[in-house]
This record gives structure tokens, C-alpha cells and sequence, in this order.
């Protein structure tokens, strides 16, 4: 039987792994007529393509509460995959921080306390708040 927890936290989540790729072939100054013959790589090594992992098509299934952490300013995964993210997983919230880019927000006081409280036993859930 597989463990199902109460709540889920996640921080700077994205939708589509083929569009987080692309992300960071800009970030890298790679050409993007890479990408096919790179998904075609990946796709000999295990048998899967990147659209096998896209969320979009299933976080509507889920009917356990989360809160998604994401900094408007992070360059690593655009703030709007995250509000995207939030929005189509029913009960879902998304906190979002100003300034802390991608990986300042994991330890910083105020995403302590959010998450601290989101996952108090006795804690009211959150309303789902749309982004």
C-alpha cells in the first residue's frame, strides 16, 4: 500500500519538463534545434519523453491540499509555472515571495512560518486563493 500524505509543500514546481529544458537551454546559451535530438536521447535511455512527466494533465486528480512556494523573481523556474501549477491542482495555494529568487526562499523566515503553519495537525487549511 502506498503512503498518501496529508498535505503537500512544493517549492518552485513547474508544469512540463520539456518547457523547464528550454528554459535552461536559454539560460545556457544552448540552440534550441538541440532539444529533439536530446528528448531523442533521453527518450533511447529510458524508454519515456518529457511529456510522459507533464503535470497539466493530472493535478486535477489530486484531492490532498498543498501549498506551492515560488519567488516572482526566480529565473530558474518563471513565477508563472508555479501560479500555473497552484491554480490546476484543486485545494492548493500559492504563497509567493518577492526577491528571494530560486533558492534563497528554501530557508528564509517568512516560507518557514507559511509552511510550519500549513502543516499544523490542527491547523485550518488554507483557502484556495486563485493566482
Amino acid at each position: 500500500m502506498a503512503w498518501r500524505p496529508d498535505r503537500s509543500v512544493l517549492i518552485a514546481p513547474f508544469l512540463a519538463p520539456a518547457d523547464n529544458a528550454l528554459h535552461q537551454f536559454e539560460t545556457f546559451g544552448i540552440a534550441h534545434k538541440v532539444f529533439a535530438p536530446f528528448e531523442g536521447y533521453l527518450h533511447a535511455l529510458s524508454g519515456r519523453r518529457f511529456a510522459d512527466y507533464d503535470a497539466s494533465a493530472r493535478l486535477q486528480l489530486l484531492d490532498r491540499p498543498a501549498l506551492i512556494i515560488h519567488d516572482r523573481r526566480d529565473r530558474e523556474t518563471p513565477w508563472e509555472k508555479g501560479a500555473r501549477f497552484a491554480k490546476l491542482w484543486p485545494g492548493a495555494r500559492l504563497f509567493t515571495t518577492e526577491g528571494l529568487g530560486h533558492n534563497r526562499l528554501i530557508d528564509h523566515p517568512s516560507v518557514t512560518a507559511e509552511v510550519m503553519e500549513f502543516l499544523k495537525p490542527d491547523s485550518h487549511l488554507p483557502t484556495p486563493i486563485e493566482p
